[in-house]
């Protein structure tokens, strides 16, 4: 059984129409990509009594250690 023209050219308009609406759409996906990313706000938890970036610089430059032993206020088995 062949296919009329007029079913051939409605099938290929609306093939036109869903290929624009994917074109449209892959290009506002794209567009999100190109966002730039904005960072508004961070947390650092430092090591051996540093309080801040600075100071974490300076252990660092100074080759000072931070290392220290497991907090016993915790209720761990250090032991076990």
């Amino acid at each position: 059984m062949s296919a009329s023209m007029e079913q051939v050219t409605t099938a290929l308009r609306e093939s036109v129409k869903e290929s624009r609406r994917l074109r449209q759409r892959n290009d506002e996906l794209e567009a999100q990509l190109a966002d730039p990313v904005a960072i508004v706000g961070m947390a650092c938890r430092f090591p051996g009594g540093v309080v801040s970036g600075e100071g974490l610089w300076g252990l660092l430059v100074g080759g000072g250690d931070a290392v220290g032993g497991l907090p016993v206020d915790r209720g761990w088995d250090v032991g076990g």
